[in-house]
């Protein structure tokens, strides 16, 4: 969003929040929403891609790599971080330069920060635990095809939409490392429907 539209945007939230019963709140509301977009943008990466706080995405890859150089330049943006990986988390060679980032590995092993790739509900409840943090968060999620051999594409799919929602809602960045030609065309369809491609060039 240009400087203009986010100046006409900023006036008219808060013509909306001097209405409202609750002043002090709208207002907090409208800061983080507004408090990038005086710069024409909130996150750019290699390949001169630009990420938008609220909103999620998805690297077409066959292994996770392209999206974790994305997200530790979005970590560079003062994002905390939170990654849901298939890779024990002591064994990813890059883990140390993702400073301030809570790790979760998707395993049936029964050890500190895992989760099994079967809870869902589990993985939601570790993502809005950690958007309700002070300060905006960046997540970062790859074995995705762990979650949907073990949930089924449809189960998987509202994971996504919801885990979509609550990133919006608390203004934070969502990734997703994806094979995609590991789905079917109709499946494929409604994911791109609700994730952003993020094109970035090798």
């Amino acid at each position: 969003m240009d400087s203009s539209l986010c100046n006409k945007a900023i006036i008219r939230d808060l013509k909306r929040a001097v209405k409202g019963n609750n002043l002090k709140r709208d207002v907090i509301r409208i800061i983080k929403k507004y408090e990038n977009c005086q710069s024409g943008s909130d996150v750019n990466v290699r390949g001169g891609y630009t990420l938008n706080s609220g909103e999620s995405y998805y690297v077409q890859e066959e292994q996770a790599r392209i999206v974790y150089t994305v997200f530790q330049q979005v970590l560079k943006r003062r994002y905390r971080g939170l990654c849901i990986t298939r890779t024990n988390p002591d064994n990813m060679p890059f883990s140390s330069v993702l400073e301030n980032t809570e790790f979760y590995w998707l395993t049936t092993m029964k050890k500190e920060n895992s989760v099994s790739p079967g809870d869902l509900h589990k993985l939601l409840a570790i993502i809005k635990d950690f958007l309700k943090k002070e300060g905006r968060g960046a997540i970062v999620i790859d074995g995705v095809n762990s979650l949907i051999v073990n949930n089924g594409f449809n189960s998987f799919l509202k994971f996504i939409q919801t885990a979509k929602d609550a990133v919006s809602e608390k203004h934070g960045i969502l990734l997703i490392s994806i094979n995609m030609n590991s789905l079917d065309d109709r499946e494929r369809a409604m994911l791109q429907n609700e994730l952003k491609e993020i094109s970035i060039k090798r």
